[in-house]
Order: structure tokens, then sequence, then C-alpha cells
């Protein structure tokens, strides 16, 4: 799973915060079924990766800026501004 788009994210929010509904209404998210359980950790993982990328929170830096510094060969180098990523030439 994987989220494209901040509406995207907003629906894979709707379909947690479902889920966790439900969980509430059993009385523990344990009481889920197995499939259930698994699709909440699939929204789960893909809201953090995306909330990690473009919704950092304060004092950390987006993922998007990470992969970006680690992918990019030795010699490069980048500065990192309110803005975004630069790679300096």
């Amino acid at each position: 799973m994987k989220i494209l788009s901040e509406k995207g994210y907003k629906d894979y929010e709707a379909r947690a915060e479902k889920l966790m509904q439900r969980g509430t209404e059993l009385g523990d998210m344990e009481l889920l079924t197995d499939e259930e359980k698994a699709e909440f950790m699939r929204l789960s993982e893909a809201l953090d990766e995306y909330g990690s990328a473009y919704h950092p929170l304060p004092g950390q830096m987006s993922s998007l800026l990470t992969n970006a510094i680690l992918s990019g060969s030795q010699g490069d180098r980048y500065a990192v501004t309110q803005i975004g990523l630069y790679q300096i030439k």
C-alpha cells in the first residue's frame, strides 16, 4: 500500500479510523478478525510513511529528504532549507 496524494491520505485515515471504532465497539483491537488486523497494520504503515515524508514532526527531517541524501552518490553535496532539499553543484 502506498499513498500518492493528500486525498489518498485522508481515505486511508478514514479506513483506519473505522477499524479503530470497530475495535473499540468490540472492546479490544485484538477482537478484530485477522483480516481486519492485517488491514489496520497495512493502513497504519502507509499512513506513517506518508506522514513522515510530507508531515514530519517538529525537529524531524522529512523521510523524502533523508532518502534523497542517502541515495545520492558519495560526491554529491546537499543543502536543506525550509523549502526543500537542493543539490549543490
